[in-house]
């Protein structure tokens, strides 16, 4: 069994490790050679030239590639261990805080590059703490706690999570919040005076209250955020563990 601390790069040319040759990774830190230029380091592992150059140019790496990697900042760095790890159009991608170090608009070329990868049939495992990142790209969902695999699911049962209650203002609270109940539509009054009700309320209770002359003022969706939904799960299974 393999240390994955160890640079992945290295691992991945050994000769008895055929079924990782279609594996492509960036595990905490690139595996850089610092008195090497960035093509000279990207060149130890290419297997195909013309497809290493076309992925220098989609990086945006151009301007540096050929300087030694020792001056290299953060983002430069991360770049070049990204693109370590997509070389020859591999398999699988194992990526660890992939945007760590990256400006705005590095993070959003390197979020596109993802996609595109992953719609020729790459497939890749992200490990990252910024939550409203990963939730760009991410098609499923995995979450561990302690070694354990508490949620395994889509990203679209998530997002079905999310908008799924509505604040809403009229041009007169108490009435509405009568007419409401009098039509079984659950309604619940929120600290700052707006009316919550269900996403599913929604078309029922807009023509209560238009058949009542109240009139809305603002209809705000309120659903959780992806992190908060990431929090409660956890705070949920941790309270069955105790």
């Amino acid at each position: 069994m393999y240390n994955l601390r160890l640079p992945f790069s290295y691992i991945l040319r050994l000769p008895s490790t055929q079924a990782l040759q279609k594996v492509g990774a960036l595990i905490e830190y690139p595996a850089i050679y610092p008195f090497l230029t960035g093509r000279e380091n990207l060149a130890l592992y290419a297997q195909d030239t013309p497809k290493m150059n076309k992925l220098i140019n989609r990086l945006e790496m151009t301007p540096y590639i050929d300087r030694k990697a020792k001056g290299y900042s953060v983002g430069m760095k991360q770049k070049l261990g990204i693109a370590m790890a997509l070389l020859d159009d591999p398999e699988l991608v194992i990526l660890d805080e992939p945007m760590n170090g990256l400006d705005i608009e590095a993070t959003i070329l390197v979020r596109k590059i993802i996609n595109d990868y992953a719609k020729n049939g790459t497939a890749f495992l992200i490990s990252s703490h910024v939550l409203s990142e990963l939730q760009k790209i991410m098609t499923k969902v995995l979450i561990l706690n302690q070694g354990q695999i508490i949620l395994n699911t889509s990203m679209n049962k998530i997002m079905q999570l999310q908008a799924r209650r509505y604040l809403m203002q009229t041009s007169d609270q108490e009435a509405a919040s009568r007419v409401l109940l009098e039509n079984n539509i659950e309604v619940k009054q929120s600290d700052n005076n707006y009316l919550i009700l269900t996403k599913k309320d929604l078309k029922k209770a807009q023509h209560e209250l238009a058949s009542n002359h109240i009139w809305l003022t603002a209809l705000i969706p309120d659903g959780a955020s992806f992190e908060k939904i990431v929090v409660d799960i956890l705070k949920k299974k941790r309270a069955e563990i105790k």
